[in-house]
């Protein structure tokens, strides 16, 4: 993989210089979010560092994926579900064209 994007952020007021691939303003914008979670953490807790915050911002990232893909998870059963409920449907509707169609015969 080539990181052909050199991008410079700053979190929590550091100042850092990551080498990517992504867009530059997809990681500025993922780097902006990151800096007001950690932000908003220092201001709001009593005497916590940034390290301390960081710590905070990224347990609470990782729990929104973890919910997120137990929510994808769901879904993913509940098509499937739905798609074997059409299928069925599907069949039965067919099995009553047949039978139709042979009682119009007689």
């Amino acid at each position: 993989m080539q990181l052909n994007n050199t991008v410079k952020i700053t979190v929590a007021g550091q100042q850092i210089v990551l080498k990517t691939d992504e867009e530059p303003q997809r990681i500025k914008a993922i780097a902006d979010s990151v800096d007001k979670e950690v932000t908003d953490i220092i201001q709001n807790g009593r005497f916590i560092s940034s390290v301390q915050a960081a710590v905070l911002c990224a347990m609470k990232a990782v729990d929104k994926v973890q919910g997120l893909e137990e929510e994808n998870k769901k879904l993913k059963e509940q098509l499937r579900l739905s798609l074997e409920d059409s299928a069925k449907a599907k069949g039965e509707r067919d099995k009553l064209k047949r039978e139709l169609a042979k009682s119009g015969k007689k």
